[in-house]
């Protein structure tokens, strides 16, 4: 699984940033953050706003769990 984190990018960054990536060069800038594990867990400390399939859950904090499985299938 990747994580790609952009930091918030000022103008000059921006424009570096979108003509990095057609040059497929874009995750070696310094504002950029490339994480790649099997398992990612996101918490929130303070209270944020959330939804589901466009349904609101309120404010609350949040407990994420993102992780990969492999799955057997067979292809004829």
């Amino acid at each position: 699984m990747d994580l790609i984190i952009v930091e918030k990018p000022n103008p000059i960054q921006l424009l570096l940033f979108v003509s990095m990536i057609f040059l497929k060069r874009h995750l070696s800038l310094r504002f950029i953050h490339h994480y790649v594990q099997k398992e990612l867990l996101i918490s929130t400390k303070d209270s944020r706003y959330g939804q589901i399939d466009g349904e609101e859950l309120g404010e609350r904090t949040y407990n994420l769990k993102f992780e990969t499985a492999s799955y057997p299938f067979w292809i004829r």
